[in-house]
């Protein structure tokens, strides 16, 4: 079985993430960006999509929080990704003074979620909401190498990761209830292995990237674009034959940089 060629799993993994990706475009987190007064530019904040903490990386899922970036919602319904939607648009200044045009997901009157440029540079930059080619609202983000988060069946970044578990890379099984409650797993045996897949965004260009369960650090066998969805990133990893049974936190780690903490539940061996 060749799991870090990611072929076999394409089907699974649109039926798994899809909807938990729509969730989080429909319904993030209550927008927390600074309310201008009438005659000011708004304000942004921009946060990580998968787990709403303010850094960034080339080629991960954002959301920019503000006021009255739209008149209505709208989603977009073809690849690649539009750069605008009834003529609103994201244009992303980078720490080298080049400006990019964001692929978008959704935008609404309080968010809009987009894609930060592959080939945005590293640092900090600048976000620039424009209705036409009038700028509507401003704001600054962090641009680093590596900025890991993981997808949660929840949509806040917390809980349930979005993930499957498989031993042949034909049968997987989700972690988590539609509910967000917990599924148990079982960690790998010596003559039958378990795969766990993890989904995130903002680690595709990672370096050293572990993923911490519980106390013990895993070196996945694959981390990188998942291939399908614009911006959402894979970890394959192996289960441990040791594992503790129970609730366990997890954590991806990359560059000195942690996602969210999420849960699984591993059953006994």
């Amino acid at each position: 079985m060749n799991l870090p060629a990611l072929k076999p799993f394409f089907q699974c993994i649109a039926a798994a993430c899809g909807a938990v990706l729509l969730l989080w475009l429909a319904s993030a987190a209550p927008a927390r960006a600074l309310v201008a007064s009438d005659g000011e530019m708004a304000t942004l904040v921009t946060v990580n999509a998968a787990s709403y903490v303010p850094r960034l990386a080339p080629g991960a899922i954002a959301v920019a929080f503000g006021t009255r970036l739209a008149e209505s919602s709208l989603v977009a319904e073809s690849l690649p990704l539009p750069v605008s939607l009834h003529g609103i648009g994201v244009r992303v200044l980078d720490s080298q003074n080049y400006l990019f045009s964001a692929p978008l997901f959704f935008i609404s009157p309080g968010q809009i979620n987009f894609l930060i440029p592959e080939q945005a540079a590293l640092g900090e930059a600048r976000i620039f909401i424009f209705n036409e080619d009038e700028s509507i609202a401003q704001g600054n983000l962090l641009i680093t190498n590596s900025a890991p988060a993981l997808f949660t069946f929840t949509a806040n970044g917390k809980g349930a990761p979005t993930a499957l578990t498989t031993y042949d890379g034909e049968h997987f099984a989700v972690v988590a209830n539609a509910d967000g409650s917990l599924r148990s797993f079982r960690p790998s045996r010596p003559s039958k292995l378990n795969y766990l897949l993890l989904f995130g965004t903002g680690f595709r260009y990672a370096h050293r990237l572990r993923v911490k369960l519980g106390e013990v650090e895993i070196k996945p066998v694959y981390a990188g674009a998942q291939g399908v969805l614009a911006g959402l990133d894979q970890i394959n990893l192996v289960l441990p034959t040791a594992l503790p049974a129970g609730l366990v936190n997890l954590q991806v780690i990359s560059d000195g940089y942690a996602s969210n903490v999420v849960q699984v539940q591993v059953a006994a061996n």
